[in-house]
Order: C-alpha cells, then structure tokens, then sequence
C-alpha cells in the first residue's frame, strides 16, 4: 500500500494476462500470493502473431481503482514460426526499431540506492563453465526483503522500456475508493473466490437459502458447504491450495433435480483505454532470428531431461481431523458388495432400510444424544447425495473406507458421521452424469516451481545439447546479513548475458541491480 510502502497482504490472489492491439486477452492466469507475493511463468501459444503486446498484473481489489492503476509494461513479441509478419513491418520513422545487443557499459555492477555490489568472477566465460556470483552489502536493511535472480541472454535491444523495480511504485495511490451502487469487486482476502447462482428450472427464478456443495476431488480433496443468499448467490473460499481444476457443485436435499447451477468466471477487463506502440525489426537481424528459434526448438526437444519441478504444497488436513478408523479392503476378505463389507467387517457403520430404501448410518460416541441426521459420504472427494450409486459401486475397485463418528457442522449442515471412501483409479469423478451435479473447469492458480538449474559435475551431461538462454531463474531469492554467493554454469549459447536481482526491502525500497557477461 502507499501509505506504508510495505507488500500488502490484503489479497491472496493476483491475476497476469497478455494483452494484444487488438485488445484481446492471450492468457490470463492466476497467482497465489503470501503476504504480497507469488511467482509463475507463461507459455505464449505459437499461434500468437508477432506485434506489440502488454503484460497486466492485478488484484480483484485493485479493479475498484481503474485499470488506469494497474501495474502494466509493453513487450514486443516476434514468431518466427509465422509467414505473416504485417504487425511489425511499419513505416520507418513511426516505429522504434529493434537491433542486435551490443555491450553497453564496461561490465562494472550498476547500483541504485548505494550500499550494494554484485560482483562475479571474471567477466567472460567459455561455453559450460560455471559462474560464482555474489551480492554484497553493508547495510542489513537492504538485505531483508524479497527478490528475485535472473541471468538471460540479451540479443537484440528492445524497442520498448524495459521495467525494473523502480517502476512498480509509479503507479500513485491505488486504493480503491468504490462509490455505494457501483460494482464493488471484494478483495480475495482468505484465499481463492468460487462464487454462483442456484436458480429454478425452467422458471430461472433464484432459489434462496439453499445448501450448495462444493467438491474438489484429488489425493488432498476439498469439500465445501454453503447457503445461497436470497438473490440465489452462494460464495466459497478456497483457503487450502489445489492443483486438480475439476469441481463438482450439487445442491444438497430433496428436488435438487429442479434446479440449475451457474458458476460464475472471471470478469473481463474493460482494455479500451490500453495504448500500443510500435516496432520493426531490422533486415540485418534475420540470421540471429533463426539461429534463437532453432536454439529453442532443440530446447524444447529436450525438456524431459531439464524439467522444473513442482513445488507440492503442504497436504492440508481433512476437515475432520485425524479422528477415525480406516479400513484398507486388501487386508480383508473381499466380498461382492458394498452392503456385505459393511455388514461384515466395518465397525460403527452400516445399512439399514428407510421407508423401502437402503441408507448407510455411522454410529455416534457413547453418551452422546442420538440424531437422525444422516452421514456425510464422500468418495473420492465428492460428495454424495445418492446412496445408491455407492451401494452399486462394485467393491472390488474400493482401495479404502474410512469412518468418523463425530457430529460435524460442515457449512449450513449437520452430519451424524462422515464415511470417505477411496477407489483404487480414484476416477469416480468420472462416473458422475446426475443432471443435479453441475461439473466446472475452475480457473486454478498456478503451481509453484523450482525451476531446473544445469550443473556440470559428472561429465555425463556433456552428450546433451546446451543452449539455453536462460542460465538462472530464481524468483524468490533468500539473502544473509552481508555476503551472498550463488553458482550457476553457462551454455553453449554465446554471446552477451545480463544479471539481474530486482525486488523490495523490507520497508518497500526498491532494489534494482544488473551487470553484464560474455560468454565465448
């Protein structure tokens, strides 16, 4: 925020997309953020033309500013895998023209703010030899903050400016001010925002107070409840992170088949006052365009062998704790039915016939008041309103059940017991054609990474082609008190690169840092 200078921590959501002069978005993503931060990357489709583009960052509060307020730098894209090429031939003299990079200082550390050098061991390197960088400074308060390392080859000069951390506070006071009866967008303050609308069939009349489930199955699944509001609006937030798009929205009770459920998406931004530059390129550029296109194509090819990593997040406990019995059906008799196993080996739990129709009901603790509430059954992380289909489900695919006797308040509802059962494909989800269950792509963040670093130690590498262009990535670097070193090696892609470390100190001062090598 600019009153203090500081990472805000009010949203825990950021969304990035690709804006071209046409004013249509070419991706769009999402990014988790931890008190002011997140990191991702992005692919550009190869079907994206060549031309003038801008890259947008925002939160969902930021919108209440204005686009006007959003953090947004130009980029000038060439595809050389395209025959057409209109957008960047431009008359000369109304265009800025991109050329071949040449040196441009004398490899000496550029600073800003003082108190800070990056240095590096020598100044040119041959083709695979590593690099030991370091940072350095005499002045803790710089040290403590976040930042990010970047070391990539720089061929042509750009043709628009290029952002560094100094840029990011230009913006003036965002602090949205919504006036009362405009759209006020609310800050994604506890996580994700999964938001709908439950309405009548085929009336499209809003159904209010109604009890929406939300289910996102996978190995950490999440499950939700939540009461509609009387315009038929539920709202959920997803605090846990997940990585599986698939979600499952069913409302809960009988004559759930006569309603219909909407999830919302992502409101698109107004980018009608986005301005564009323009670009050439220079004819004498032609070759190095070619030589970089095939560098990336024998890159590509050799993906597997330098992957990045996922970062897996912490497995979230289940909302009913570690509280429970589970039962792995290998260790038992296997028997044809579901019914059978319950009657046979599953203790608190079982069927028993409700007005003509078979049901599963959990035993509660000793010495607590019965109920006739019913349990909660989730399989595979979806939650189950149709007993049937797991009385039918054969009981040859089922890997686990699991029991809880407690009484849970899950959202707006009450449960006598929960049982989870797990399938040995974990492909329920698959099975689901009810009409009540509406099935929904959500619009996920992105993973974190740990991008993939090249070493060469053993001498088994040296078989595999080099050229990447890319020597270092590191969008969250941590620092010590006064000196700091990294190594990395470079690749058999000559020519000029540049070392970047850009980010904040702790009290929001920006921190913009770069210095040349050559490799040969």
């Amino acid at each position: 925020p600019p009153a203090t200078d500081r990472l805000s921590v009010l949203s825990k959501v950021a969304y990035v997309e690709l804006i071209d002069s046409d004013k249509n978005s070419v991706f769009k993503h999402k990014i988790r953020l931890n008190e002011g931060i997140g990191q991702g990357d992005f692919f550009v489709p190869v079907t994206t033309p060549s031309g003038s583009y801008k890259l947008i960052a925002y939160t969902q509060w930021m919108r209440n500013a204005g686009e006007g307020r959003f953090f947004e730098s130009d980029i000038a894209l060439i595809n050389p895998y395209q025959n057409a090429q209109e957008n960047i031939l431009v008359p000369q003299g109304d265009n800025t023209s991109i050329k071949e990079y040449g040196l441009v200082n004398d490899n000496k550390s550029v600073t800003r703010g003082g108190g800070l050098q990056l240095r590096t061991d020598k100044t040119t390197y041959g083709t695979r030899e590593k690099v030991t960088l370091q940072f350095s400074s005499n002045r803790t308060d710089l040290t403590e903050g976040h930042y990010s390392l970047s070391v990539r080859k720089v061929d042509f000069t750009p043709p628009f400016l290029q952002k560094t951390s100094k840029n990011y506070t230009s913006k003036g006071n965002a602090n949205p001010s919504p006036k009362l009866g405009s759209t006020i967008f609310l800050p994604e303050l506890r996580g994700e925002v999964v938001w709908g609308k439950v309405v009548t069939q085929p009336s499209k009349s809003p159904v209010a107070n109604a009890k929406v489930a939300l289910s996102i199955p996978g190995q950490d699944f999440v499950t939700k409840i939540a009461n509609t509001n009387p315009d038929g609006v539920f709202y959920f937030v997803l605090q846990e992170e997940f990585n599986d798009s698939n979600a499952t929205f069913q409302v809960l009770g009988d004559g759930g088949t006569d309603y219909e459920i909407s999830v919302t998406t992502h409101k698109p931004l107004n980018y009608e006052g986005f301005r564009f530059g323009q670009f050439s390129i220079d004819s004498e550029l032609k070759d190095a365009i070619v030589q970089r296109s095939v560098y990336n194509q024998i890159e590509n090819g050799y993906y597997e062998l330098k992957p990045d990593t996922i970062k897996v997040p912490l497995a979230s406990p289940p909302f009913y704790g570690k509280r429970g019995a589970s039962y792995n059906l290998d260790d038992y008799k296997r028997f044809n039915t579901v019914k059978e196993t319950f009657l046979e080996f599953i203790d608190d739990a079982w069927t028993k016939n409700v007005n003509g129709e078979t049901v599963f009901a959990v035993r509660p603790y000793e010495n607590t008041l019965p109920s006739n509430f019913p349990p909660l059954i989730i399989v595979d992380g979806i939650v189950l309103q149709d007993q049937q289909k797991l009385l039918d489900y054969p009981s040859r695919k089922i890997k686990t059940i699991s029991i809880v006797r407690d009484k849970y308040y899950l959202g707006a509802d009450v449960f006598q017991g929960v049982i989870i059962v797990e399938t040995l494909g974990g492909d329920f989800y698959e099975t689901l054609t009810d009409s009540y269950v509406s099935k929904v792509d959500l619009f996920t963040a992105q993973p974190r990474k740990s991008y993939f670093a090249q070493a060469y130690t053993s001498g088994t590498e040296n078989r595999i082609p080099d050229f990447r262009s890319q020597l270092l990535w590191d969008p969250d670097i941590e620092m010590a008190a006064n000196e700091n070193q990294w190594e990395f090696y470079t690749s058999d892609n000559t020519g000029t690169y540049e070392i970047s470390l850009e980010g904040f100190t702790k009290d929001g001062r920006p921190i913009s840092i770069q210095k040349e090598i050559v490799v040969k």
